[in-house]
């Protein structure tokens, strides 16, 4: 049919079993199975598709635990969810601002493309929220005071490439509500300092 359609030069069929399919280079995965085998695919499009990877289901989900980014109930119940970058664990990175190069220990927690994170910069600790992935790009919030320039509100962007995350940030900090730009680019760990002593000596 496809011949005769004249797409066979832009189509490729193969018979196998869906687990055995490659997806490393899939830009789209569509899938009408049965609600329990798209469940169990779920690990393996998560282990190997790449991040911005879209999914489209028709009918069902992919489970309860995994809620897609969008819901189309025209019609038929259509699916879409965006596979999203691995970011879970420890990161680090620094800054030079306010006449001083500053320290972040953050440790990010994920559930699919739900992301929540902490952070601490020398004995201060803040909360990144809100925190959205898309793929494999990033942005998340911190206020945070910090030693002398005081409360400091960052604005993070950037893209997830494996083990480093890259972009800028945005700072608005006092005096007179100082904003600048800078580049910013973290750096996962397998250790954190963000578990370090802190001390009474806050002030």
């Amino acid at each position: 049919m496809a011949a005769k359609m004249g797409l066979d030069k832009r189509v490729h069929f193969v018979h196998q079993n869906a687990f055995d399919a490659d997806l490393k280079d899939a830009d789209v995965i569509a899938m009408w199975l049965w609600p329990e085998l798209m469940r169990m695919l779920r690990p393996k499009i998560l282990a190997e598709a790449r991040p911005g990877t879209r999914i489209v289901t028709r009918t069902w989900d992919l489970g309860p635990a995994w809620k897609p980014d969008a819901v189309d109930t025209e019609g038929s119940h259509l699916f879409l969810w965006v596979v999203p970058a691995k970011v879970a664990g420890y990161w680090t990175w620094t800054l030079d601002f306010g006449k001083a190069r500053r320290g972040y220990a953050a440790v990010l927690e994920q559930q699919f493309q739900t992301v929540e994170g902490v952070v601490r910069s020398a004995n201060r600790r803040g909360v990144l929220d809100p925190v959205k992935l898309n793929g494999d790009e990033i942005t998340f919030s911190l206020m945070i005071t910090l030693d002398g320039v005081g409360l400091a509100r960052h604005q993070f962007s950037g893209r997830v490439k494996g083990d480093v995350m890259e972009g800028t940030v945005r700072i608005l900090h006092e005096p007179h509500e100082t904003t600048l730009e800078l580049p910013w680019r973290a750096q996962r760990t397998a250790t954190s300092a963000y578990f370090a002593p802190t001390g009474v000596g806050l002030k």
